[in-house]
């Protein structure tokens, strides 16, 4: 799910500090994380029906810029294979800061998702931000 991708991108974009990859740690992390509290925002905003329909035009527009992080962080993976051991552990030293603001927001979307199951309309909702993992 969501989570999943939060974590990753979380994961893989401290590697980008160690391996001195073009793109920035921070960038990746906030780019991850600003999908993240998008989704959120989004699903905040499902009150009917046709708020419902509102929020599918919108979590389709942001489907590409999480395909993007993930792309971003598929390089980063691939810019890790060479970096040791002692690099990988600084990494995930540095990148504990960062997963929890990604936990904190899934807990929230995961709230979110069960408040919209009540809701006239927003299945579909709940299956496009199902599609939008990316593990």
């Amino acid at each position: 799910m969501l989570k999943n991708t939060v974590t990753m991108s979380l994961l893989l974009a401290a590697v980008i500090v160690i391996s001195g990859c073009q793109d920035s740690v921070e960038s990746v992390m906030e780019d991850a994380l600003a999908c993240t509290e998008e989704v959120l925002d989004i699903l905040k905003g499902v009150k009917d029906k046709a708020t419902a329909e509102a929020a599918l035009s919108d979590l389709e527009d942001l489907k590409g810029d999480m395909e993007a992080v993930k792309k971003r962080m598929e390089a980063i993976t691939e810019d890790m294979k060479d970096a040791s051991q002692e690099e990988q552990m600084e990494m995930l030293a540095e990148m504990m800061t960062f997963a929890e603001k990604g936990m904190a927001a899934e807990k929230a979307i995961s709230a979110e998702k069960r408040r919209l199951q009540g809701i006239p309309g927003a299945e579909k909702v709940l299956k496009l931000v199902a599609e939008l993992d990316m593990d």
